[in-house]
C-alpha cells in the first residue's frame, strides 16, 4: 500500500524592508524603506508506504522532499557582504571572486591545476604559487590576475538546495521495534569561512589537514596557494570556499523491545518496553567538520556574513530507558 501527498505553494512577499545606503554627510550611512517584492515557489511531496505486513511482522517506508525557488522580483539592485541582490536573481545569490587556480609555471598549457590556457592580465608579476583569480567574469574578462583586489566580483548563481528533505523505515517483528531516520540536501552551495579560516597561513591558526598539499616547489600540481605571511591575496574571499551544500544525515537510530502481555500481566502491567535511541549520529558532507545544516536557506548566512562563527552542530545524544504504562 502506497498513501502520499503533493503540494504546490506560490508565496508572494512586497514591500520588503531593507537598509539603503546613503551619503554619510547626511548623518548616518544607511536609512531603512521599503522596497522589493520577491516570491518563494515550489513542491511538497510526502509518500508512505506499508512495504510488508503479516500477524507478526510490519515494516513501513516514508519519504519526503520539498523544492523551492526564490526569485526577486522588484528591487533596487545592492550588494551585502557577499550577496547580491538584484531583480531576477535570489536572495541567496553569491557575489564572489571567482578562484582561476594556482599558478605553476611547469603546469601552463596543461590539464593540470585549472590553469590551462589561462590568459594573463598586463602588468602583473607572476610568482610560483600565487593564487589567481578572474578579472571580471560577469563582463566576459576571464583573464586572470594574482591581485586579489584586481579582480571583480561575480554572480555566482542561488545557493539555495534544489530539493531537501528526509526518508526512514520503521519496523516491528515479534515485539521488537526499529526505526532510523535520515535528512538530506541537494544541488545547494555554501560559503565555508571555517576552512577558509584553517587554510590561512598564519600559523597561529588551526590547520586544516589539507595544509599539508600548499604548493611548494615539489609539490606544484595542487589546487591550494603557496604559505607565505607576506602575501594574504590566497586567504581572501573568493569561489575558492564555495563548495556543495549537499549533505546526508542519520538523525534517529531507536530500538527497543516489549515484554509479551502474558508476561506483564502477572505483574498487573499494561505494558513494558525496553529502549535504546541514538540522535544525530552521523553527518556526511562535502568534508569534514562542514555542517551545512547550520545555515539557513541552503548556505545564505554562509555568503553574507562569516560561517559557523560561534556556532556549534546538534549534539550527539545517546538515551536509553524503560517505558513502563499500567
Amino acid at each position: 500500500m502506497l498513501e502520499g501527498s503533493i503540494e504546490y505553494y506560490n508565496r508572494k512577499t512586497v514591500d520588503m524592508l531593507y537598509y539603503k545606503a546613503v551619503a554619510p554627510s547626511k548623518g548616518y550611512s544607511s536609512m531603512p524603506i521599503n522596497q522589493g517584492d520577491m516570491y518563494n515557489r515550489g513542491l511538497e511531496l510526502s509518500l508512505t508506504s506499508n512495504v510488508y505486513h503479516t500477524k507478526d511482522i510490519d515494516v513501513n517506508l516514508n519519504f519526503n522532499l520539498t523544492s523551492v525557488k526564490n526569485r526577486i522580483t522588484s528591487i533596487e539592485e545592492y550588494t551585502s557582504g557577499q550577496a547580491i541582490y538584484k531583480e531576477g536573481g535570489s536572495i541567496y545569490t553569491a557575489y564572489l571572486r571567482e578562484f582561476a587556480g594556482v599558478y605553476a609555471s611547469d603546469k601552463i598549457g596543461t590539464k593540470d591545476n585549472n590553469v590551462a590556457g589561462l590568459t594573463y592580465a598586463d602588468g602583473i608579476n607572476l610568482i610560483e604559487g600565487d593564487a589567481l583569480y578572474y578579472v571580471d567574469p560577469d563582463k566576459g574578462d576571464y583573464t586572470v590576475t594574482n591581485v586579489w583586489n584586481n579582480a571583480n566580483r561575480s554572480d555566482r548563481g542561488d545557493t539555495l538546495a534544489d530539493i531537501y528533505g528526509g526518508f526512514g523505515l520503521q519496523a516491528n517483528a515479534y515485539g521488537f521495534d526499529a526505526s532510523i531516520q535520515f535528512a538530506y540536501q541537494m544541488g545547494g552551495k555554501i560559503y565555508d569561512s571555517a576552512y577558509q579560516a584553517q587554510m590561512s597561513s598564519d600559523a597561529s591558526n588551526n590547520w586544516n589537514m589539507d595544509i599539508q598539499n600548499a604548493w611548494t616547489p615539489e609539490n606544484t600540481n595542487t589546487n591550494i596557494p603557496r604559505l607565505d605571511l607576506a602575501v594574504s591575496d590566497s586567504q581572501y574571499s573568493s569561489t575558492r570556499f564555495l563548495v556543495s551544500s549537499d549533505y546526508l544525515c542519520l538523525n534517529n537510530v531507536t530500538v527497543g523491545y516489549t515484554l509479551p502481555k502474558e508476561l506483564t500481566a502477572k505483574l498487573n502491567i499494561n505494558r513494558l518496553r525496553f529502549y535504546f535511541s541514538g540522535e544525530n549520529l552521523a553527518l556526511w558532507s562535502h568534508r569534514d567538520g562542514l555542517d551545512p545544516r547550520r545555515s539557513t536557506g541552503g548556505g545564505i548566512q554562509s555568503v553574507t556574513s562569516a560561517y559557523a562563527t560561534g556556532q556549534y552542530s546538534a549534539l550527539r545524544t545517546i538515551t536509553g530507558g524503560v517505558s513502563v504504562s499500567f
